[in-house]
């Protein structure tokens, strides 16, 4: 019988909800990924208090899958929660983008943040082939033949130009 995951609304008591922003911050990364949409959750929340220390843990945060919840808080009827979203969202935005992290040994896997770029979000195969082969040989500057015949093999010389 598997538990079912508790909302972190229940997992956080009023002590941990007072704490210093950053402090909850680095709670929420220990937490995990489930933790985030738990605390988006909360600017639905009918208690401004909550909604406002939401925002402001959010914008602590700073993770861009909080911005469509946040747009939408921009119309909460309370102007604090109001004035902590929109600095939130400012912080969002001003926040550093993910960097990738690229793993060539064993499966070829690339990610942006912590979000796994799929098969399905690259434009075309050949740019993820190409993207590969430039990543394996990033040491060194690639004549253009050796990478269409890396991404070609089977096309006649003649034709790769």
């Amino acid at each position: 019988m598997s538990e079912l995951p508790v909302p972190i609304s229940t997992r956080l008591s009023p002590p941990v909800l007072n704490q210093p922003l950053l402090r909850r911050a680095r709670l929420l990364v220990k937490l995990g990924p489930e933790a985030l949409n738990d605390l988006i959750t909360l600017l639905d929340d009918p208690d401004p208090a909550v909604r406002l220390q939401a925002a402001e843990t959010l914008g602590q945060v700073a993770d861009e899958r909080a911005l469509p919840t946040l747009a939408q808080a921009r119309q909460d009827p309370v102007p604090t929660v109001r004035q902590a979203v929109q600095e939130a969202l400012t912080r969002i935005a001003a926040a550093p983008k993910p960097l990738l992290r690229i793993i060539t040994l064993g499966t070829f896997a690339v990610y942006r943040g912590e979000h796994l770029i799929g098969d399905d979000e690259w434009k075309r195969a050949k740019v993820k082939g190409l993207f590969k082969f430039l990543i394996t040989n990033r040491h060194r500057r690639v004549p253009r033949d050796e990478i269409l015949e890396a991404l070609w093999p089977d096309l006649p010389q003649e034709e790769q130009l």
